[in-house]
């Protein structure tokens, strides 16, 4: 049988960002399900980005253990009210994920990473701007599968 966790994570991940959106539509305007090539528009919006993971096998499971990422941009990231705005942001959206431990069925993650970065993106005047951005990791989200 094929998995399809890579899949099935990313999916659920959107769902759970899209369920916040939901709650939240002010606060956070968009999701992707991977990095847009563009930030511009409605912001901030969060996109699932990388999905690093490592596999174990025994006799008769497979353990898939994945660390993806939501990044979420804000604005420019040249003002006091940004920072803000994206500190709230950043403080309800932990709060939502510790409330999601369970990305989808029988998946379970306990431990996440929560870094501010500079988002460059590059101008129509190709000048490059700086946005505020922030990356959620989640640890260790895992699953332990049949093995074949």
């Amino acid at each position: 049988m094929a998995t399809t966790f890579r899949q099935d994570v990313t999916a659920g991940l959107v769902t759970i960002l899209d369920a916040f959106i939901a709650a939240n539509p002010t606060i956070l305007r968009r999701s992707e399900r991977a990095q847009p090539p563009s930030v511009m528009g409605d912001l901030p919006l969060a996109f699932v980005d990388g999905r690093p993971e490592r596999i174990r096998h025994d006799s008769g499971t497979r353990e898939r253990v994945m660390s993806p990422s939501i990044v979420v941009v804000s604005s420019i990231g040249d003002n006091v009210e940004t920072v803000v705005r994206h500190d709230v942001l950043v403080d309800l959206l932990v709060d939502h994920f510790t409330a999601n431990p369970h990305v989808m069925p029988v998946t379970i993650w306990d431990e996440m990473t929560v870094d501010d970065e500079d988002y460059p993106v590059l101008s129509e005047s190709g000048k490059v701007d700086h946005f505020y951005a922030t990356r959620f990791t989640f640890v260790n989200l895992s699953i332990m599968e049949g093995r074949v």
